[in-house]
């Protein structure tokens, strides 16, 4: 229902990354203080339509750590109020940008700890959310 794609120009590097699954995939390379963007699509099923309390687009990084989850440290949250409380009837799709971002940590996938940056898009209900992510490396 939700995809993210994050802007990759050509000169961009990848990195293999690994989800939740374990299944592989490439992931763009940001440096510190450079412009994240990209667009969002929500893409409902046919004849449906999703009341909200908003949509959102969020830049997150956050030091997990994976043996104690409530010890869990978000050092970097940004976001964008796409779109007010409503009905979405079609299909949509939203330009996002996060301009000169602090990027401070790089990322890291430790045994006991892992550093990760992401844009979440959350689509608040009154019944509860979707959430979707997106990975990027620094």
């Amino acid at each position: 229902m939700i995809e993210i794609k994050i802007q990759n120009n050509e000169s961009r590097s990848l990195a293999s990354m690994k989800d939740q699954n374990g299944n592989l995939y490439k992931a763009p390379i940001f440096m510190d203080q450079e412009d994240i963007r990209g667009k969002v699509f929500i893409n409902l099923y046919k004849g449906k339509n999703v009341e909200h309390s908003s949509i959102r687009i969020e830049c997150i990084g956050v030091i997990e750590h994976l043996m104690d989850s409530s010890r869990n440290l978000t050092f970097l949250q940004l976001w964008k109020d796409v779109e007010p409380p409503g009905n979405l009837y079609e299909n949509s799709d939203y330009d996002f940008q996060f301009p000169k971002c602090e990027l401070l940590h790089e990322s890291y996938n430790g045994g006991i700890v892992r550093v990760r940056y992401y844009i979440n898009v959350v689509i608040n209900r009154s019944y509860g959310k979707i959430i979707k992510e997106a990975e990027f490396v620094v």
